[in-house]
C-alpha cells in the first residue's frame, strides 16, 4: 500500500481524542496537560484509528504515516518527513503525498526566517522526488507580501491602509515577527500556494483560540470541534483543552479530502 505522510504537532497526533471513548482504564488527568505514560493502549489505538490523518488516508486507500510520539516543533516535523521518505525509498515503498501541519515558530529556538527557509527547501526537495506536499496551518498568519511591505514601510501606524480583509487579530503576530525582530518571509509563496484552506480559512486558529472562536457568528457550529468546546473545562484543569474533538478531526479530514478531490491536476486518484 502507498503512503501519505502526516507531519505536525499534537493536533495531528490526536492529543485528547481518546476522551471521546471513555475507556474504563483511562487514568489520564483532564487538567489540560499531556502525560505520555498515562495514555492507555486502547486510548492510543483509538487515536490512530480516528484522527484526521487516518480518515484521509483511508478515503484515498493509502496508509497514514504519523509520528509515534506527541508534539514537536517545525524542525522536528521537517526531519520526520525526511526520515520517513528515506525509509520508504530504502524499503521500496512509495510516498504519494505529504500533509504538513505547521505549528508555533516559538517552539524552536531558531529565527522564523530560518524555519521558513527549511520548509521551503523541504518543498523543493520533495518535489524533485515527485512527492507533492500540502500545508494545513494552525496559526500561520494569512499575510500577503503587499501587506508585509506596507508594514515594513511604516504604514503599521495606520491599519486602515491595509487590505480590508486584514483583521486585527493578525497585528500581534506581525509585531512579533517583522523586522527588526525576525522575519519578512511569512508571505512565502512556496508555502501559500500549497496551503489547504479550511472552509475558506487560511488556518484553524479560529477554532482553537477560545477568544477568537467565541466572537464568531458560527461559534455554535465550531465549538464542538475542540475538547473544551464540546465537553467544557473540568474543575481541576489548569488550561482549556483546545485539541480537536472527533468533530474537529472529522472537519479537518473532510476539508483536506475536498481540497485534494478538487485540485487540478489531481495529485492521485482513488
Amino acid at each position: 500500500m502507498k503512503d501519505i505522510i502526516f507531519a505536525g504537532c499534537s493536533y495531528t497526533w490526536g492529543q485528547s481524542l481518546w476522551y471521546e471513548a471513555n475507556f474504563p482504564n483511562d487514568n489520564h488527568p483532564r487538567d489540560g496537560f499531556f502525560y505520555g505514560n498515562k495514555v492507555c493502549e486502547e486510548c492510543y489505538e483509538y487515536i490512530v484509528e480516528n484522527r484526521f490523518a487516518n480518515q484521509v488516508a483511508k478515503y484515498f486507500k493509502k496508509n497514514a504515516l504519523v509520528a509515534a510520539t506527541n508534539g514537536g516543533d517545525l524542525i522536528q516535523s521537517i526531519n520526520f518527513v525526511k526520515n520517513r521518505i528515506s525509509e520508504n525509498t530504502f524499503n521500496g515503498r512509495k510516498t504519494e503525498l505529504v500533509i504538513f501541519q505547521t505549528t508555533q515558530f516559538v517552539r524552536h529556538d531558531s529565527l522564523i526566517d530560518y524555519q521558513i527557509e527549511m520548509l521551503e527547501n523541504l518543498v523543493l526537495d520533495l518535489e524533485k522526488q515527485n512527492v507533492p506536499i500540502r500545508f494545513v496551518h494552525w496559526i500561520w498568519p494569512d499575510l500577503t507580501q503587499n501587506e508585509i511591505d506596507l508594514y515594513i514601510s511604516g504604514v503599521n501606524t495606520n491599519w486602515g491602509k491595509l487590505a480590508p480583509r486584514f483583521s486585527k487579530n493578525k497585528i500581534p503576530v506581525i509585531k512579533d515577527a517583522m523586522p527588526p525582530n525576525d522575519s519578512n518571509k511569512l508571505a512565502s509563496e512556496i508555502i501559500r500556494s500549497r496551503t489547504i484552506k479550511l472552509n475558506g480559512n487560511f488556518n484553524f486558529q479560529y477554532i482553537t483560540e477560545i477568544g477568537m472562536a467565541t466572537k464568531r457568528n458560527d461559534y455554535n457550529k465550531i465549538k464542538d470541534y475542540t475538547i473544551y468546546g464540546k465537553f467544557g473545562m473540568p474543575k481541576d484543569a489548569v488550561a482549556p483543552d483546545t485539541h480537536f474533538s472527533q468533530e474537529g478531526h472529522n472537519f479537518i479530514a473532510q476539508e483536506i479530502i475536498k481540497h485534494l478531490e478538487n485540485e487540478q491536476p489531481r495529485i492521485f486518484s482513488i
